[in-house]
């Protein structure tokens, strides 16, 4: 089953549709291609709910996996808003950033969840959090709650943090620690380089060892 919209298109083995509502359940896999302002955004889940009103958000549940260009991520679940122009995932979130020349496949998105995850946290810089909203217009993204920062040995914890897609540039803000050895230094911000492949405190206030 294909539902064709001005800014995607939307895929299902099969839906059940509710006319008072003018509702759609997906029972089973579902995949939505959006492209907004030259940005694709590639979803997969395991079941979700759309309207034929394309203003009213999508829901999408059930191992959800999304590429858009050079970031990947998993979660539990998500809710896409095109009033908002955004995707907003929740649960176990976890989203690899890529270097320019390094373009993530499609299939990526898939293999975070599997044996091959190990080589990926080696190699790239992976953000876990709570929850974390890619904007389908821009291509920036905000984590937040819980957020853990990897890239290549490097780590960094803070409350929040913000994904400029244009620069390739993460800024963690709130209760921010960095790990230096052993020790975690606390700072006002991190700013890391995707591309440069760097970790850069702001504003160091000490150094201290948290369990």
């Amino acid at each position: 089953v294909s539902v064709k919209r001005s800014n995607g298109l939307i895929r299902a083995a099969a839906l059940e549709y509710l006319a008072e509502p003018e509702q759609a359940n997906v029972p089973g896999r579902l995949e939505l291609a959006l492209k907004e302002n030259k940005i694709a955004t590639n979803i997969k889940a395991g079941r979700g709910t759309f309207f034929m009103d394309s203003n009213k958000d999508i829901s999408l549940a059930g191992s959800l996996e999304v590429t858009q260009g050079k970031k990947t991520a998993v979660a539990d679940e998500g809710v896409y808003s095109r009033r908002q122009n955004k995707l907003s995932l929740e649960g176990r979130t976890r989203t690899v950033l890529a270097k320019a020349a390094a373009l993530l496949k499609e299939t990526a998105a898939g293999k975070l969840r599997g044996p091959e995850i190990k080589d990926i946290l080696r190699s790239r810089t992976v953000v876990t959090a709570d929850a974390m909203a890619f904007s389908t217009k821009t291509g920036d993204a905000r984590a937040a709650g819980n957020v853990v920062v990897t890239q290549k040995g490097k780590e960094a914890k803070a409350d929040t943090a913000v994904y400029d897609d244009k620069n390739e540039t993460l800024l963690l803000d709130g209760n921010v620690y960095m790990k230096k050895g052993q020790d975690w230094i606390s700072c006002r911000q991190v700013l890391i380089s995707i591309n440069k492949e760097t970790f850069e405190a702001l504003g160091v206030k000490e150094a201290k060892f948290k369990l």
